[in-house]
């Protein structure tokens, strides 16, 4: 027991790293019609496979868009 709280000691002495951005290259004033997220793989689309992404959100939010065109 000892050296498990000697190992959680020295865990929280490390520096926290940094919290990943998946998309962070986005630009920041896209959101997803189907959901209103941001920062999603359904927020922008710039490839074939975001394409899909965005039409999974779709069909989970059956076609209904959030704010109408």
């Amino acid at each position: 027991m000892n050296h498990r709280k000697h190992k959680q000691q020295q865990n929280l002495k490390k520096s926290k790293k940094e919290i990943y951005k998946s998309y962070a290259n986005d630009p920041l004033d896209t959101k997803c019609p189907y959901c209103g997220q941001s920062e999603k793989g359904c927020s922008f689309i710039n490839s074939l496979s975001r394409a899909w992404i965005r039409g999974a959100c779709a069909k989970k939010h059956n076609n209904i868009r959030l704010e109408p065109n």
